[in-house]
């Protein structure tokens, strides 16, 4: 009960200045939601319909499996982010990127961690 107090005090991201303790916090609003798979969908969507599959559909790749999410559920997902990130700094096109996508985007961005191996190895996929 008391971590969803704290994660009700979730603040926007306004740069790198907090985005380490707003990336913490919005990892587990999502949790609590169970739309965390969202994050850890495809970098790329397979196409696919969910009416036979459920809510989560599993595709493999050479280096890892992914879950992949329904378009309902991206979509919800991307509208929560979009309500915790202060409008100056949304990524370009944010409503046509994967919840993935902006994701990295976001780490690469604003996190002090190097990216480059992470884009290489999204750019293969």
């Amino acid at each position: 009960m008391l971590a969803h107090r704290h994660a009700a005090l979730t603040p926007r991201l306004q740069g790198a200045s907090n985005y380490k303790e707003w990336r913490q916090k919005i990892e587990l609003q999502l949790r609590i939601r169970h739309w965390w798979s969202a994050v850890l969908s495809t970098p790329k969507p397979v196409e696919q319909s969910f009416e036979n599959v459920g809510a989560v559909l599993f595709v493999a790749s050479p280096k890892r499996i992914y879950v992949q999410t329904s378009p309902t559920m991206d979509r919800k997902v991307r509208r929560f982010l979009c309500h915790y990130i202060n409008p100056d700094i949304l990524p370009d096109k944010f409503f046509e990127k994967s919840v993935p996508a902006i994701w990295f985007e976001l780490r690469c961005k604003y996190s002090n961690r190097k990216c480059k191996r992470l884009k290489q190895a999204a750019a293969k996929i």
